[in-house]
């Protein structure tokens, strides 16, 4: 991938990469393997980048967890790519776990963001699983069209339509895709695991 176009994650090329890494460091037992979104997709040539986002169900589905990382570089919360990962991740998960890798002080994120996060009555972090096909709120970049509009709302009939995950009954194939997206999202909350990996720019060489 040439580096220059890489959409920016951070101000500190790799930073991504170097946090993962610790995190993997912290369980030297366990071989770890990410799927990381962008990276891992074509961005050059438009129809291997459509044939990459349509395999992102199978990806997911076979992830045993969704790193949630935060580089503080732009909204993240507000991107429809990043409600649909998360929707696909809890309806095609058999036990979806998600898990925040970040820096950001959990009570900033609960400040900014109140409608997505919350604490539990156990004190644990919650995180609702908002819809990624809400024009209003669940935002597209601006170069993308209709197209990626498109491809969103496929993915999510596509998550709702054929459920691994338990709790996700009936799927779509009692009613329709639109109706039961409505069902899931409208009350669904999910536990997130936290940790705070933090990589000193100074180590980064040495991390990545």
């Amino acid at each position: 991938m040439d580096m220059a176009k890489a959409k920016p994650e951070s101000t500190i090329p790799g930073h991504k990469a170097a946090a993962l890494a610790a995190r993997s460091k912290q369980h030297p037992e366990t071989d770890y393997y990410y799927f990381i979104d962008y990276a891992s997709m074509e961005q050059e040539n438009l129809a291997a980048l459509v044939e990459s986002v349509c395999l992102l169900p199978l990806h997911i589905a076979c992830c045993d967890e969704m790193v949630m990382y935060d580089s503080s570089s732009c909204a993240y919360e507000r991107r429809a790519w990043t409600r649909i990962e998360r929707m696909l991740a809890f309806c095609l998960q058999i036990e979806p776990k998600f898990y925040y890798l970040g820096a950001t002080p959990i009570e900033s994120l609960l400040a900014e963001y109140p409608n997505v996060f919350t604490f539990g009555e156990d004190g644990s972090l919650q995180m609702t699983i908002s819809d990624p096909t809400d024009e209003t709120e669940a935002l597209i970049e601006e170069d993308s069209g209709g197209e990626a509009r498109g491809l969103v709302r496929m993915l999510s009939e596509t998550a709702v339509a054929w459920p691994l995950n338990p709790s996700v009954a009936g799927g779509g194939k009692t009613r329709s895709g639109v109706l039961h997206r409505q069902a899931i999202l409208s009350h669904i909350t999910v536990p997130v695991d936290t940790a705070h990996v933090v990589v000193p720019v100074g180590s980064l060489q040495e991390s990545l």
